[in-house]
């Protein structure tokens, strides 16, 4: 996970960071190795902005992990 290109965490099941950022606009990229998500913000001042992140299997995970023994996993991200 990075904010605004320098690196701020690798998170972890069930870990969770947070920071204190300046108003603004701000990007955070976030990546599972095979997904990769852009968020982009705009703070305005006292705002406070919270997501949840997990990893989702798709439709095509039983037959990956039959053939190849691993399967992608997607990257969902929620605005709480």
């Amino acid at each position: 996970m990075s904010l605004d290109g320098e690196r701020i965490a690798t998170l972890y099941n069930g870990e969770a960071v947070s920071r204190e950022i300046p108003p603004g606009s701000h990007t955070v990229r976030l990546n599972n190795t095979l997904v990769w998500k852009t968020i982009h913000l705009d703070l305005k001042p006292g705002e406070h902005a919270e997501y949840q992140i997990a990893n989702k299997a798709g439709r095509m995970v039983l037959p990956f992990l039959a053939v190849m023994g691993v399967a992608p996993l997607y990257l969902i991200v929620k605005k709480l």
